[in-house]
């Protein structure tokens, strides 16, 4: 497997696709083989009537951050937080206009 991509349809919003998660193996970074698996979202996104395509990525995680932006997204106005052992965790909200 070299990576796999989650993602659903909001449950409050049906212009809204969430992608949950986005994985490539490490030794593919830099491949394109992660732009053509989010075209491929993209287009399973559009094809359901979506117009936004939103995520959550780790405030901390400058290199998916940095992949998503070349990708189209811009950061939103929304985070989550949680802490875990001790540790506060802040993911930020990316969105990109279909």
């Amino acid at each position: 497997m070299l990576g796999f991509a989650s993602f659903e349809k909001e449950v409050n919003d049906n212009q809204t696709i969430a992608l949950n998660k986005l994985y490539l193996c490490p030794r593919h970074y830099g491949s394109g083989l992660g732009r053509l698996l989010m075209e491929e979202i993209e287009a399973s996104a559009k094809s359901q009537g979506a117009k936004v395509l939103s995520l959550y990525v780790l405030d901390s995680n400058e290199n998916a951050a940095g992949f998503y932006q070349k990708q189209g997204f811009a950061f939103g106005k929304g985070s989550v937080s949680e802490v875990f052992e001790g540790v506060t965790i802040i993911d930020v909200l990316m969105e990109k206009q279909l």
